[in-house]
Order: C-alpha cells, then structure tokens, then sequence
C-alpha cells in the first residue's frame, strides 16, 4: 500500500506504509491526517487495519457483532462421498437478486472475467469441505457446487425462513457423477 507523502489532499510522492506478503488496498486518510485506515488479507481473511502514520502498530478493527438489515436464516452444508467421508468443493450460494453468502471466516474468491450479457457481477464463491454453517437471508437460495471439472456442475435451489434453519447434503458420488467422454471419429 503506498500513500502519498505530505498532505493527502494537495498529493504529493507516494511511499509504502506497510511491507509483506499480503495485500492491503483501498486506503483512507483519518480527518486529522494522523492515520490511515485500509482493507488487508494479512490473517488469511479479509479485514480493516488502522495505521498511525508516520510509522506504527496496525491495529485491527474487530467486529463484535453483525447486524442485518433484513430477517436471516442459517443453511447448513454438508458435502460428503457415498462412504460419509467429508469431501471438498467450490460453493457459491446467492439469494433470488444476485447477492453472494458465505461462511462468516471462510476465503471468498471471485473469477477475474466474466460475460457481462451471461451474468451482472463477477461469480463468488469460497471452498468447502464437510460441513459449513452459513448465514443467509431468507427465502430462495441458489447454492452452485463444483467438485472438480472432471464432473458435473451441480446446481440447487432452497428456501429458508427466517430465524430458521435449512439443509442442505450433497453426495458428490451420487448419479450426477463425472461426465463420460465419447470419442469422435
């Protein structure tokens, strides 16, 4: 993350503020100019770090508690082989306006290209393996599961009620199993 040097409204020669091996982006200045709050991925998780600037501790901005603005629901998945072993998977689960949910310390990755005439946003989705509890909002879910390219792209649908819970199990030796390759010609 590089700031600019001086005052950051008048710019200035920008020069890092934090060195590693992890990323912190989208950088905001205090009012008083005395510290610089930014988004990093230091953990393994995404969260907000506060500088004091010249030089200084991060401190992390912890959160204590979510508050939704609209009622919630818990969806349970458990993704297992036909033996109950847990297996693992690429998830995505949305609600009906496109909106993305995860597991609350779970990774999210999201692809880098995307037809915009397919899709109006980039997909989403986090890795999981065995089960995982995620909060979402109630009614309809799309919930997406890939276990591999070698198989098929399996999609559901769900709806939870608010302050309920709902689940989910997917079997991924199940029929949908791999696709069969024919050979042509």
């Amino acid at each position: 993350m590089a700031q600019p040097l001086g005052d950051a409204g008048r710019g200035g020669d920008a020069f890092p503020v934090a060195y590693g091996d992890w990323d912190q982006t989208n950088p905001r200045w205090s009012p008083d100019g005395t510290r610089v709050a930014f988004i990093s991925n230091q953990s393994g998780n995404t969260e907000i770090g506060i500088e004091r600037v010249p030089g200084g501790l991060v401190e992390r901005f912890a959160i204590g508690e979510r508050r939704y603005l609209r009622p919630m629901a818990r969806l349970r998945l458990d993704i297992k082989d036909a033996q109950g072993h847990p297996r693992s998977a690429r998830v995505s689960i949305t609600d009906a306006v496109g909106r993305f949910y995860a597991p609350e310390h779970t990774w999210i990755s999201a692809d880098d290209s995307f037809d915009r005439r397919e899709r109006h946003i980039e997909a989403h989705y986090f890795h999981a393996q065995g089960e995982e509890w995620i909060d979402v909002p109630a009614g309809l879910l799309n919930v997406d599961i890939l276990h591999g390219f070698e198989r098929r792209f399996e999609q559901r649908q769900v709806t939870v009620s608010a302050g309920q819970s709902a689940s989910i199990a997917v079997d991924l030796d199940e029929a949908h199993g791999p696709f069969r390759m024919r050979r042509v010609g």
